[in-house]
């Protein structure tokens, strides 16, 4: 099954584990600085069982020059 599909089908984990690897290989400090947030805040914020508040990924994303998007569902047949 694809990254895609797995969202789709509810797989939060995955995003937020992909978004924690990308800030551990940027480091937790400079992105919680360029996010305006506190490094124990982002860092509690990705870990197995966190829950990101959608401002935080928000600052995440932004500072890692991304952005969260949102697209219409596919209409079943």
């Amino acid at each position: 099954m694809s990254v895609q599909n797995r969202l789709e089908e509810g797989d939060d984990k995955l995003l937020l584990v992909a978004l924690r690897n990308v800030v551990k290989s940027k480091g937790f400090t400079k992105v919680a600085q360029g996010a305006g947030l506190q490094r124990e805040t982002l860092y509690q914020s990705f870990l197995e069982d966190g829950n990101p508040r959608l401002s935080t990924l928000s600052g995440v994303l932004g500072q890692l020059g991304m952005r969260l998007s949102v697209t219409p569902q596919a209409k079943s047949a």
